[in-house]
């Protein structure tokens, strides 16, 4: 019986490991680095392509077009997205393809804003804003150097 005494201290105690353990081993999921905007938008990149379609067409078209695309770094997209807004040099524009939460499980969301006016010309500063279905916004800031032509 005392043998028994004496081993159930060190029982107890070798079971019960510090808690820091189990916390080392634990992976970071999506919930705690949301709360880290900064670290959020470093896991994803942001592209912004402006188009001017000079295709033949009966009617002149008046407006060039953007293909807005929120890739993750590594893995797929652990939420739906959705673009919710579009700025170029301070000028809002809200035509988009898509206006619902998409894009979960995929490598890519990809958006078009439309009704962007001929007359813009590069370089261009454009804002974008990107938000999930639990509210997470994402904010980029970028340069377009460029507008693409398409024959």
């Amino acid at each position: 019986m005392k043998k028994l005494f004496l081993v159930l201290p060190i029982f107890f105690f070798a079971c019960s490991g510090p808690k820091d353990m189990e916390a080392a081993k634990k992976e970071v999921t999506y919930e705690e680095i949301k709360d880290n905007k900064e670290n959020l938008e470093d896991q994803y990149t942001c592209n912004i392509e402006i188009i001017n379609n000079l295709m033949p067409s009966p009617e002149p078209r008046k407006y060039m077009y953007a293909i807005v695309t929120l890739l993750p770094h590594e893995g797929k997209l652990e939420q739906n997205w959705k673009l919710s807004s579009f700025q170029i040099d301070g000028q809002d524009y809200s035509v988009f393809d898509e206006t619902t939460f998409s894009s979960k499980d995929l490598l890519i969301y990809r958006n078009t804003v439309r009704e962007i006016p001929k007359g813009i010309k590069a370089p261009l500063s454009a804002k974008v804003q990107f938000e999930n279905e639990q509210g997470t916004k994402l904010t980029y800031h970028m340069e377009i150097l460029k507008v693409f032509d398409v024959h």
